[in-house]
Parts: structure tokens; C-alpha cells; sequence
């Protein structure tokens, strides 16, 4: 239910909780999967609502969960959150 816009970002809430996080680019955010069309068909079917990103204007993936998803209060300065809904997909 969480993603993260690189594997470190994630590493702490899996070491915790034993939970999986989707690291959108992989470990350094820099790899390609998870496409934009990808990403959509995951917040769509509910698989995901938490985004933790650092912000990477130039990721399109990140662009579009920014222009899709609702952006949490800042808890830390650089880290944004967004809460996805399936409804915000379509």
C-alpha cells in the first residue's frame, strides 16, 4: 500500500513492518519500471495510496502523482506524501 520514489526512502518501513513498499525507479530511483501507465493501473486497482517522494521534478512518475494525488501536510522539509485514491486514476 506504500510507494516510494527510491528504495531508501522504503527501507526503514520494510526493516520494521516486514512490509513490501514499490520503489518507483528502483533502489536510487533511477530505474524504469514502474511506467507512468504502470503506476496508474496500480493506484486504479487500490494497490497503493501512500507516496513518500523526494522531490524529483523530473521523474514523470513523480509528476504524476503530484498532479493526481492529494499532498499530505509536510512533516520534513524535501520528503513530500500523497494519498492516492483509485478514483484518482481515472
Amino acid at each position: 500500500m506504500l510507494a516510494t520514489s527510491n528504495g531508501l526512502l522504503g527501507a526503514n518501513i520494510i526493516y520494521v513492518s516486514g512490509e513490501e513498499v514499490l520503489p518507483i525507479g528502483g533502489f536510487t530511483g533511477t530505474f524504469p519500471p514502474p511506467t507512468v501507465d504502470q503506476l496508474r493501473s496500480i493506484v486504479a486497482t487500490g494497490q497503493v495510496h501512500l507516496v513518500i517522494a523526494v522531490g524529483d521534478a523530473d521523474d514523470p512518475r513523480i509528476r504524476w502523482i503530484a498532479g493526481h494525488c492529494r499532498q499530505l501536510p509536510s512533516r520534513s522539509s524535501g520528503i513530500d506524501e500523497y494519498y492516492c485514491l483509485p478514483a484518482d486514476a481515472g
